[in-house]
């Protein structure tokens, strides 16, 4: 198919307020990590999912994240750095002990209630009930992963067209 430049305008203006809006909805809940480098400025090191289960309040990441900087991962909450406070939990790495060979690349970090109570200052965790588990994949469906670095943001088709 070939398409106008006012239809190529059209559906990137869809495109842009469509992702805006998911952005929007669920960014209350990624909650943005960083670590300090050697000479102390702040660096991004990727993002976490909000959770809660039972009042039990989790940070899901990939395990790269805090693979290197597991004590110093902080996220910002207002004015200052919180520390991760709580217990964190890694997926073992494969044999090689290979971080960028590992194909599951899963933590998780168990909120200590005071580092919960902070950051429901600014932010929202999802719940169970938060979650589709049930839907049905079709073709005109759009899914939307949502994260930090935007660096490594990606369009991938998961369905096949008819």
């Amino acid at each position: 198919m070939n398409y106008s430049k006012e239809q190529i305008e059209e559906f990137e203006s869809y495109r842009h307020n469509l992702i805006g809006a998911v952005a929007k909805s669920v960014s209350p809940s990624i909650l943005q990590l960083f670590f300090d480098t050697k000479n102390g400025t702040p660096k991004a090191t990727g993002c976490g999912v909000l959770f809660e289960i039972e009042n039990n309040y989790f940070v899901i990441t990939a395990a790269h994240v805090p693979a290197e900087h597991s004590d110093t991962t902080y996220a910002v909450i207002g004015n200052n750095g919180v520390y991760l406070g709580g217990l964190m939990y890694f997926v073992a790495l494969p044999m090689d002990k290979n971080r960028n060979a590992d194909k599951v690349d899963l933590a998780f970090v168990r909120l200590d209630p005071s580092t919960a109570e902070i950051i429901k200052k600014q932010h929202s965790f999802l719940t169970v009930e938060d979650l589709q588990l049930g839907h049905q994949v079709n073709n005109k469906g759009q899914y939307l992963l949502f994260g930090y670095p935007a660096t490594k943001t990606r369009t991938k088709k998961v369905y096949q067209e008819d």
